[in-house]
């Protein structure tokens, strides 16, 4: 029999020791003799209360990050879950320990982070980079730390979601200055052409009605661009505002004076009760459309705007009835320079609405008319209820008739 336990020494210390004990019995069978012999295990004992304390103490910090930690053996199995871990996916560490990554997370951001491991495994080398998962519908990115440990690894995970977004909304920021850039200076030439046109005319002719009317419409142009100013000096803090919900139907009415239509009919039967999250910008777009079916559509006589819902998604359509757009340049039209003209208004339209997670397509059959459609998701725009509604939060959605 071997037991082990403190004894006491004379002075009151106290050390521990393993013991052998054997026992001799008479002809009888009864125990006649015991023998013991002592070990002295002090040493080897204090060694193991140490490492059971460490270990309790490195448990008790690894829980106490923030961050996700896990660590994991050579089969890539969980063999600790900090708190955290546990919070981010709403697994226990008691239900996470000994199962493999795939029973945790699936897809290919799991395959990336396994290869990842399997590397760290074989090389002995620490290794960061950065991957995406998906959680209750959100996603997340996370830069994660590999390191071997023993004969498995420990992993450090960061969520830096908050500043990829915020990356990304500086690029987008960086974005909607060249653009508005560009737009301005877009819009200020055409109605500068204009003017000189206007006042080569003026020139050509000693008619002074012809004169007059050529001055009035230079006029024109001229409030033209004082406009085109006042919207960049009203959207001076436009780099750093946010998408609001906006009125559709009073975003779209609003171009009618921005455009020197002449005859040509506008109309608008988008519904009053459409709100679409988005950014100010956004009704530079219509204008665009607008623009670009006067100037390019020849017998045109109308142009149109209205909406359809579409498997949750909204589809605004700018349909007019002219000439139409061929085949072979319907996706040609949208790139810088295409056309006629300058070729800006188009490509700036479809890179405005790329900011707003909006796509724009052209499909109208040529020689009857062009029909631009612009698809808005079914979480950027919604049917207003009350005028408190335009401060609701984007994600609630209004328009599926539940």
């Amino acid at each position: 029999m071997v037991i082990e336990g403190e004894l006491r020494r004379p002075d009151n210390s106290i050390f521990w020791v393993t013991t052998w004990f054997k026992t001799e019995r008479n002809d009888s069978g009864e125990i006649s003799r015991l023998i013991g012999v002592n070990q002295d295990i002090t040493e080897r004992k204090e060694m193991e209360i140490a490492l059971a304390r460490s270990e309790q103490e490195y448990r008790s910090l690894a829980n106490s990050i923030t961050d996700i930690f896990f660590a994991m053996d050579e089969n890539l199995r969980y063999i600790f879950w900090n708190q955290a871990s546990e919070k981010f996916t709403g697994i226990s560490a008691e239900n996470a320990l000994g199962k493999t990554i795939y029973e945790i997370f699936q897809g290919k951001d799991a395959e990336k982070a396994a290869d990842i491991y399997r590397e760290v495994l074989q090389s002995k080398v620490p290794r960061t980079f950065e991957n995406v998962f998906h959680s209750n519908g959100k996603e997340y990115h996370f830069e994660i730390s590999v390191y071997p440990s023993g004969s498995g690894i420990s992993v450090f995970t960061k969520d830096v979601t908050e500043r990829k977004e915020m990356e990304k909304k500086l690029r987008d920021s960086t974005k909607k200055l060249l653009l508005l850039t560009q737009i301005n200076r877009h819009d200020i030439f055409n109605e500068l052409t204009a003017m000189h046109f206007m006042h080569d005319l003026a020139l050509d002719t000693s008619d002074l009605e012809e004169i007059y009317s050529h001055i009035r419409n230079s006029k024109e142009e001229l409030r033209r661009i004082e406009r085109v100013l006042q919207f960049t000096r009203e959207y001076d803090n436009f780099a750093s505002s946010q998408s609001m919900w906006l009125m559709l139907r009073q975003i779209i009415d609003s171009i009618q004076g921005e455009v020197a239509a002449g005859d040509i009919l506008f109309e608008n039967d988008v519904s009053e009760d459409i709100e679409v999250f988005a950014d100010a910008l956004i009704q530079k777009v219509f204008k665009a459309l607008f623009e670009n079916a006067i100037r390019h559509g020849q017998t045109l006589t109308k142009v149109w705007f209205y909406t359809r819902e579409c498997g949750g998604s909204l589809i605004i359509s700018c349909e007019d009835d002219g000439i139409g757009i061929p085949d072979f340049e319907k996706e040609a039209i949208f790139t810088y320079g295409h056309g006629k003209h300058t070729g800006i208004g188009l490509f700036l339209a479809r890179e405005m609405l790329s900011i707003n997670s909006l796509t724009i397509c052209e499909s109208g059959v040529e020689t009857k008319g062009s029909k631009f459609e612009i698809h808005v998701p079914e979480e950027k725009w919604r049917y207003r209820r009350s005028h408190s509604d335009t401060l609701t939060d984007p994600g609630r959605k209004e328009h599926t008739g539940e």
